[in-house]
C-alpha cells in the first residue's frame, strides 16, 4: 500500500514511512515485495533541554548512532525548553546537532521551538517568525529529513502552515 496518497488528521501523522528503509539487521516479517516490512527506529522528544542536556546530546546521539537496529531517529518536538531563547544562535547550533545522527531523522518542531517564543525570557519573538527560522535551518533542504544519511520526504499541502513539518511521508523506497 502506498501512504503517499494518504492525509491523515495532524494528530496521526507525524511520520509515515512508504517503504523500505535499508536492509533490516535481522530477518523480519516479509512484506509484500518479499522485504522486510518492520524496522526499528528512536523516539526523542523534549530534548536537548536545556544547557545540561546540550552538552549531553552527543553521547545520546552516539549511542542511537551505536545501535544497528536502528535506522531512522523521529524527534516528537521541544528542542529546548520553554524558558531557554530562541535565538537564531541556539537554533543553528541545535540544527547542527541533529545533523549528526547517521540516521535520517524527521523533527517535528514543538511549541517551546516556536510557539513559546513570544514570551520574555525567550527573547520576545514572533511565533511565525521563529518557526520561519526553524524552517531555514532545520530543513534548509525542502523534502529531505535530517542526518547524516538524509532521506527523501514529502510534505503533505494540505495542512496548516504551523503542522507541514507534523505531515511527513517518508519516501524511502
Amino acid at each position: 500500500m502506498s501512504l503517499r496518497s494518504r492525509l491523515l488528521p495532524v494528530g496521526l501523522c507525524s511520520a509515515l514511512i512508504a517503504g523500505p528503509l535499508a536492509a533490516p539487521a535481522a530477518a523480519g516479517p516479509e512484506g509484500p515485495d518479499g522485504g522486510s516490512s518492520t524496522f526499528t527506529f528512536a523516539l526523542l522528544g523534549d530534548t536537548p533541554y536545556g544547557d545540561a542536556q546540550r552538552v549531553q546530546f552527543p553521547a545520546l546521539v552516539s549511542a542511537i548512532d551505536a545501535d544497528p537496529a536502528v535506522r531512522m531517529v523521529l524527534h516528537a518536538g521541544d528542542v529546548k525548553s520553554g524558558s531557554s531563547t530562541c535565538s537564531d544562535e541556539r537554533f543553528a547550533d541545535l540544527a547542527a546537532l541533529y545533523r549528526t545522527f547517521d540516521d535520517p531523522l524527521v523533527l517535528t518542531p514543538g511549541d517551546n521551538d516556536w510557539t513559546d517564543c513570544h514570551r520574555a525570557n525567550n527573547g520576545s519573538y514572533v511565533p511565525t517568525e521563529r518557526l520561519d527560522t526553524i524552517r531555514e535551518l532545520f530543513f534548509p533542504r525542502t523534502g529531505r529529513t535530517l542526518g547524516e544519511h538524509p532521506v527523501p520526504v514529502t510534505r503533505q499541502s494540505r495542512v496548516q502552515r504551523e503542522h507541514a513539518e507534523l505531515c511527513v511521508v517518508i519516501n524511502a523506497d
